[in-house]
């Protein structure tokens, strides 16, 4: 993968964890310091257990995929670094 791709698409999943990350604020708005929750009930709802686990399992995936673009980025700036090298050498 070239590094201007690597470049965008990290800073592309970099966006969606900045939103999930959000999103996770937001949720736990939703909970009081003493543990309740504000719409009532002491249990962690259905519906915000499943949505915390699916934001969870996103942001799991989109670290991965993070680690693999920076990883892409400093073998692309390498090979650009060689090549650059190499047209010094030739002139």
């Amino acid at each position: 993968m070239d590094l201007e791709t690597s470049i965008y698409l990290d800073k592309e999943e970099m966006a969606k964890v900045a939103k999930w990350e959000g999103e996770l604020r937001e949720l736990s708005k939703l909970l009081h310091k003493d543990g309740s929750w504000f719409f009532g009930g002491g249990g962690v709802p259905k519906e915000v257990d499943t949505r915390v686990k699916w934001l969870m399992k996103k942001l799991a995936e989109s670290h991965a995929k993070i680690a693999k673009y920076e990883q892409d980025m400093v073998l692309a700036k390498k090979t650009v670094a060689v090549e650059a090298k190499d047209i010094k050498k030739s002139n």
